[in-house]
């Protein structure tokens, strides 16, 4: 009885924290929205750490803390978490803050490498949720395990278990409200189907991803990704129209967002796809758009749209321009030892040079 007491007591005695900390709470997820590296945010943490005296608001925000700090320095996050343990020892029935703790320790595994003992931590986090009278809505704890769930299951390559998990959370997620995680469930649906070759499947959630953020130009690079993502599938399947179709649009968004390097790269890969289709004009004039564009740098762009070039021109009969074109690339590709390119480049030349010796 008295153990029943004390659990309920400590319950409320949380609940009544959280309420009373409330707007501080807001504030720092408001805070960190604005910021846009992990220095800036650890540096406005540290100074909000070095004012605390009020040991639960303080043991939050080192949490906060470990959660940035990972990709900075694991050892340091790891020590922040200690400290936290030490307090949850002593307030066992903490369950707001016991969740928190575990979805962070769930991050760190992970980040490690350590993905059983990060999905050990996840689930302890989703077995204490149930627990918890009332959660608070500063951080979404059942979005984080079950996203923590299915990142280690697909690391783990427990694919059925991470198909299941994904298609159960699709069924909480808004597309209009939460974009972010639904992108990620399509994003890893996707990839799985593909990575078991169901291409139908795979080809069905990258399209959603495309359709979805048509008009979403903040998210672009989760967009070219399904682009690439599609690309590679209708490829590996010869659907090469498809695919000339989904480079094209993803070209129109790195020409509107400015984002050249990716740009310079769909342009060659549209161009090798157009010389199977024989559009020699149009693949032509792409690689000499890759090279204008490029105004002396991107180098390795530069050579690709080279040996773009030197494959039209071989294949209208255009050996002198061919071979310039050959020979440009292969001196790029031979300084960064790159064999394969190097090799597919001096094909075209010797092919011409046999030529003319007969």
């Amino acid at each position: 009885m008295l153990v029943l007491t004390f659990s309920s007591f400590s319950q409320t005695k949380e609940r009544e924290l959280l309420k009373i900390h409330k707007v501080f709470f807001s504030d720092i997820n408001s805070e960190i929205s604005k910021l846009e590296t992990n220095e800036e945010i650890l540096n406005y943490l540290n100074n909000l750490q070095q004012k605390e005296t009020n040991i639960y608001k303080l043991m939050r925000i080192k949490l906060i803390k470990a959660s940035y700090h990972k990709s900075k320095n694991l050892m340091e996050a790891k020590a922040i978490l200690n400290d936290v343990d030490a307090y949850l020892n002593i307030n066992s029935d903490y369950y707001n803050i016991h969740t928190h703790y575990f979805i962070i320790l769930g991050k760190l595994n992970y980040d490690e490498g350590r993905f059983d003992a990060s999905l050990k931590a996840y689930r302890n986090a989703n077995s204490i949720l149930p627990k918890i009278e009332e959660i608070n809505n500063f951080w979404n704890y059942d979005l984080e395990i079950q996203i923590g769930i299915i990142s280690n299951y697909v690391s783990l390559s427990k694919n059925s278990e991470a198909i299941t998990a994904l298609k159960s959370l699709e069924k909480n997620i808004d597309p209009k409200k939460d974009i972010k995680e639904y992108i990620y469930v399509q994003n890893m649906l996707g990839y799985l189907h593909t990575k078991s070759k169901n291409y139908k499947e795979g080809t069905k959630y990258f399209n959603n991803i495309m359709t979805s953020l048509e008009d979403k130009n903040e998210h672009h690079n989760a967009y070219l990704s399904a682009c690439n993502n599609l690309g590679y599938i209708y490829k590996i399947t010869n659907q090469k129209e498809e695919a000339i179709d989904v480079l094209r649009k993803a070209i129109i968004l790195t020409e509107d967002n400015n984002l050249l390097s990716k740009e310079l790269l769909l342009r060659i890969n549209l161009g090798f796809l157009l010389v199977e289709k024989e559009n020699f004009e149009e693949a032509e004039q792409l690689g000499l758009s890759v090279i204008k564009k490029s105004q002396n740098s991107f180098e390795e762009k530069q050579a690709d749209a080279n040996r773009l070039l030197a494959n039209v021109y071989y294949k209208t009969n255009k050996n002198t321009k061919a071979l310039e074109s050959a020979e440009n690339a292969a001196f790029f590709f031979r300084d960064i030892n790159d064999l394969k390119r190097l090799k597919s480049t001096l094909a075209i030349k010797n092919k011409i040079l046999m030529q003319q010796r007969l």
